[in-house]
């Protein structure tokens, strides 16, 4: 299981398949809030046959730390600082839910980093129940089940 420290979200963990080629385009994969790496598995294996994939677990998903005061910036930092260390260059960013509200925060902050972008479950304004973010917040390991 590979893990990196990122100066701003501490330890985070991801998932990474297939080769870095020449001419294609590395994909980042983003999860929706209260997922993990885990819902990519599939995806990464095929994309790994064309291209170097990577998915995130977000700060506070999976067995990535806790961000102090989870927040969409929080979130794009971490992605952001990830795909910088793991030396991604401009990149195709995958992103369902909050995921794919990330990956618009990040296009939007590093334009000249994000090739392209594929959005699933996205829109404008996701309204999230009140009792998902409570437990998001306070009881990080009982959201899953939720």
């Amino acid at each position: 299981m590979p893990y990196v420290a990122l100066h701003h979200a501490g330890r985070i963990h991801y998932a990474e398949r297939g080769e870095r080629r020449p001419g294609a385009t590395p994909a980042l994969f983003i999860h929706g809030a209260g997922a993990s790496s885990a819902i990519w598995n599939m995806v990464l294996a095929r994309v790994a046959r064309v291209t170097h994939a990577v998915a995130i677990d977000l700060p506070g998903h999976g067995p990535s730390d806790a961000l102090p005061s989870p927040s969409l910036a929080g979130y794009r930092d971490a992605t952001g600082e990830l795909a910088g260390t793991l030396c991604l260059g401009p990149s195709l960013l995958v992103g369902h839910s909050l995921g794919a509200l990330v990956a618009v925060e990040a296009a939007l902050a590093w334009p000249d980093k994000v090739r392209a972008l594929v959005l699933a479950g996205a829109a404008p304004r996701l309204r999230v129940d009140p009792t998902l973010e409570r437990l998001l917040r306070d009881d990080p390991d009982r959201a899953a089940g939720w």
